[in-house]
């Protein structure tokens, strides 16, 4: 495989950007951005989301409450692709 152009480097990082962001907010309305902001990137557990949060945010100003929410994102983002992939396994395959 060849690796990311810098192109998809910086749009990463800007997804990347936007999860840490919303996990730090964490408002109510935040919560269903976040879940489907982390499937970008592929970051569907806590321990990559509380990574990308520390990276975007120094420790200091990161709260419990940061954490609980990082939890509860990463909990739904992990069954929502549980049941994507039921249900892609469920759809038909194609007529040759």
């Amino acid at each position: 495989a060849r690796p990311a152009g810098r192109g998809q480097r910086r749009a990463s990082r800007r997804v990347d950007r936007r999860v840490a962001t919303k996990l730090f907010a964490a408002r109510d309305d935040d919560f269903d951005d976040a879940v489907r902001l982390a499937e970008e990137p592929g970051v569907t557990d806590a321990e990559g989301m509380l990574e990308l949060l520390s990276e975007a945010y120094p420790d200091w100003v990161l709260t419990p409450r940061n954490e609980y929410i990082v939890h509860l994102v990463a909990e739904a983002a992990q069954q929502r692709a549980t049941t994507t992939l039921a249900a892609e396994a469920d759809e038909p395959d194609p007529a040759p």
